[in-house]
């Protein structure tokens, strides 16, 4: 569980962020491309990656993702209770640079005026402008204040303009632009 935790850092780490990405295949199978990195996180088809900007240098859409960086802290909390239980005093300690560093770099990522924590466009260096179920994972790490996971939950979660309803939770807000084109 230590390794695929350090995996992160090492493979998927853009200027302090994570991201997705992709690797080129040994036998050159598959290109690595956008479509790829999309792939990687589940939501290969969502709107959310149509303005991010793909580094075929590096193999990475070059798009800092809060919902990523949540799953990734979620992890780091776990493996260090699991570290602490077990023990492993050197394994726990580098968990918690890691959980310090990104959960640092997590906070700067909530949008005081939006209400919600957003994924940054690295290239263009702003704030991404599309909402998915991924900008609550920040939710996941304990990262949001009391005040911010209010505002997060009651402007946006239970907004049916976004993502309150019968079916709730679209894989992308439902006042999105692409909302009507993504099949999931």
């Amino acid at each position: 569980m230590r390794h695929w935790n350090r995996w992160w850092e090492k493979n998927r780490d853009n200027r302090g962020f994570l991201g997705w990405g992709t690797d080129p295949h040994p036998k050159s199978i598959d290109p690595p491309n956008k479509q790829a990195a999309q792939s990687g996180s589940g939501l290969d088809n969502s709107p959310l990656f149509d303005d991010a900007i793909f580094n075929e240098q590096k193999y990475f859409m070059e798009l800092a993702d809060v919902g990523l960086m949540g799953l990734y802290l979620a992890d780091c909390h776990y493996l260090i209770e699991i570290a602490r239980e077990l023990g492993f005093q050197n394994d726990n300690e580098e968990i918690q640079q890691w959980d310090r560093h990104y959960s640092k770099k997590l906070k700067e990522r909530g949008d005081e005026k939006s209400g919600i924590f957003r994924d940054k466009d690295l290239a263009p260096d702003k704030f991404s402008t599309h909402l998915a179920p991924t900008n609550f994972y920040p939710l996941l790490a304990g990262i949001p204040t009391q005040k911010q996971a209010e505002r997060m939950v009651n402007e946006h979660l239970l907004n049916p303009d976004e993502f309150y309803g019968d079916l709730m939770l679209p894989s992308i807000a439902r006042n999105a632009a692409g909302f009507k084109d993504n099949p999931y």
